[in-house]
């Protein structure tokens, strides 16, 4: 069933209800978040205020994530046979997020955000491994490899964040299983890069997914 179309006021007003009710943030979240107007045992968040701290990690690390990629590509890439590979399917190519606007603006504010908090749970093992797997390496990528350590600091603090927002009205989240340890951990040098660059990709184009739909939402 296709999600209703709604006008730009229409999703702002459906997404300052979803928010209602919000009173209680988890330390850490409160002195960036501020609360104001409590009405009938009701506190409205701020919703500019709000969107600009899950907004501005989202962006960070979208931008994290695209250099750690160029510079894989970059450092590992050039003259190898795999550069001519098809890329790899993401663990999350099945997720039906939004890639335009118009249509992110055509999800109730509660479905996008779901999808959101699922993309960003399946990247918790992903990530560990990946680091693990560069870290293998000879002459391992520090520099990378930091990057990469920096977005999965931060990844939980922007998944806590977004599903507190639905705390109230999406308790449970299901999140993606990884499948993808036994193409990271190849012998042959070639593919393990090719597996490492991919997932790195993977990693920036969710990671830009994901900025996105926290865009709109700001907006």
């Amino acid at each position: 069933i296709e999600d209703p179309e709604m006008n730009p006021h229409t999703y702002g007003t459906l997404f300052l209800m979803l928010l209602a009710n919000m009173c209680l943030w988890e330390e850490g979240y409160s002195t960036s978040v501020p609360l104001k107007n409590t009405i009938s045992g009701y506190c409205q968040l701020t919703h500019t205020n709000m969107f600009d701290w899950v907004g501005n990690i989202s962006e960070n690390i979208s931008h994290i994530s695209s250099e750690a990629s160029n510079e894989f590509f970059q450092q590992y890439v050039p003259g190898r046979l795999f550069s001519f590979r098809l890329p790899m399917i993401s663990h999350t190519s099945f997720l039906p997020v939004p890639n335009t606007k118009r249509k992110m603006l055509q999800k109730q504010p509660e479905v996008l955000l779901r999808l959101v908090v699922r993309m960003l749970g399946a990247w918790k093992t992903p990530l560990r491994h990946l680091m693990t797997e560069m870290s293998a390496m000879q002459e391992a990528p520090e520099v990378i490899i930091s990057k990469v350590r920096d977005i999965d600091e931060k990844l939980p603090r922007l998944l806590e964040g977004i599903r507190t927002i639905l705390s109230q009205v999406s308790p449970l989240f299901n999140y993606l299983p990884w499948l993808g340890l036994k193409s990271l951990q190849v012998t042959d040098e070639d593919s393990h890069l090719f597996a490492i660059h991919s997932l790195l990709n993977c990693l920036h184009n969710d990671a830009k997914k994901v900025a996105a739909c926290i865009k709109v939402l700001r907006c």
